[in-house]
């Protein structure tokens, strides 16, 4: 079975937040980039071929 393609385009904000796991301290938005976030997601190579844009991170 051929491996669909998706393309991210990252925009940042929440999702790409960091800080101190179980605080709400010093949690700031914008640290990941997202090769950062897809490279976390375990697995997702085998079943899918990801590109990814950073477009901006706001």
């Amino acid at each position: 079975m051929k491996k669909k393609h998706i393309y991210v385009l990252a925009t940042g904000g929440t999702i790409s937040g960091k800080g101190e796991e179980g605080k709400t301290l010093n949690y700031t938005i914008g640290k990941l980039n997202i090769d950062d976030i897809i490279k976390d997601i375990k697995g997702i190579d085998k079943i899918a071929r990801i590109t990814t844009e950073q477009i901006f991170n706001i």
